[in-house]
């Protein structure tokens, strides 16, 4: 490569670098203390198990409405339960019990037989303060339709319906 290749890349490299800085970085001289926290509950596409990068919308949806972002996704997951004794302690409406009451034991029981990242998810979950929580996402069904769980009628209260959940 003679002198002229190697500079003109060079320049390349360094508008590419310095495009990239003043992109990511915020534009105004103060740092805005972030209005919220925004927490996203689901399934595996929440968690990130799908692709590089996919853990990253908590993050992106997070930024975007200057809210500290908190992802508690749990691959698996879906809304009511099947009778599948450790995977409905991650079911939505099981989770949604437990923030409620406070009691985690079918979580701390059922999550030994998962992958070891489900601990500090569930820890992660564990030490939010739902009542400083401005923003809730929750993103399920795709494991609802897997497991052909019944949508439910306007008389289903069981949560072994995605309405009933």
């Amino acid at each position: 490569m003679d002198r002229r290749s190697f500079l003109q890349s060079l320049g390349l490299v360094t508008l590419t670098a310095g495009t990239t800085y003043w992109l990511s970085h915020p534009k105004s001289a103060k740092a805005v203390p972030p209005r919220g926290i925004y927490v996203q509950m689901g399934t595996s596409v929440t968690a990130g198990l799908h692709g590089p990068g996919a853990h990253l919308s908590p993050i992106v949806v997070g930024s975007r409405l200057n809210l500290t972002p908190i992802n508690v996704g749990f691959g698996g997951g879906y809304t009511g339960t099947l009778h599948y004794p450790d995977s409905d302690a991650f079911s939505l409406c099981c989770l949604v019990d437990a923030v409620i009451s406070g009691d985690w034991s079918a979580q701390d029981k059922a999550v030994a037989a998962f992958d070891p990242a489900f601990i500090s998810i569930l820890n992660r979950l564990k030490a939010i303060d739902f009542s400083k929580v401005t923003h809730l996402a929750l993103e399920y069904g795709t494991n609802d339709f897997t497991h052909a769980v019944s949508i439910g009628t306007n008389t289903d209260t069981t949560k072994e319906t995605f309405k009933g959940a």
